[in-house]
């Protein structure tokens, strides 16, 4: 079934899924978001702003790997037109899509872990706040490097899988 496909065309089809799972949930949460936001005048703006912005990053997102993957896909793979004829070779192309698949996840992770950091930071110190900011940016820039890295290249994963 697979036969005939190059890497190309079989990671471009990968990141176009990613990015038709990432506009159904981004428009999913910005509906959810904008009835919530809508009715409440007790919402600080920060937190109105990242509440909307957050699901529009990753509609934008998936709008980019659904209509505009050729050109990530001819970055990360420049000179691979052959089939994938190995589970190694595949397994690679799978792990790009992942990559893209983490990173998509961090985006919102990250908008809510900078509006959470303006909001903290205008009322003043809060310790306990600023704990939970902390984390929550660190285990979103934990994401966003292994899916940076799954998508450029994964290969300590790659040794890992197909070691000897």
């Amino acid at each position: 079934m697979l036969e005939g496909l190059s890497s190309k065309v079989l990671l471009r089809t990968g990141l176009q899924v990613v990015g038709v799972v990432a506009i159904v949930r981004g428009l999913g949460i910005l509906i959810g978001m904008v009835g919530a936001v809508a009715g409440s005048d007790m919402i600080p703006r920060v937190t109105w702003m990242a509440a909307i912005l957050s699901p529009a990053v990753i509609l934008a997102a998936g709008v980019y790997l659904t209509v505009g993957s050729q050109g990530l896909v001819e970055k990360l793979c420049p000179d691979s037109e052959e089939e994938p004829e190995s589970g190694q070779a595949l397994f690679v192309l799978a792990m790009k899509v992942t990559g893209a698949v983490f990173i998509v996840m961090a985006l919102p992770d990250l908008v809510q872990a900078i509006s959470n950091f303006i909001y903290i930071k205008s009322y003043g110190p809060a310790w306990t706040e600023g704990q939970i900011a902390y984390v929550q940016g660190l285990s979103t820039l934990v994401k966003l490097i292994i899916g940076w890295y799954l998508l450029r290249d994964g290969r300590l994963l790659v040794d890992l899988a197909f070691r000897g």
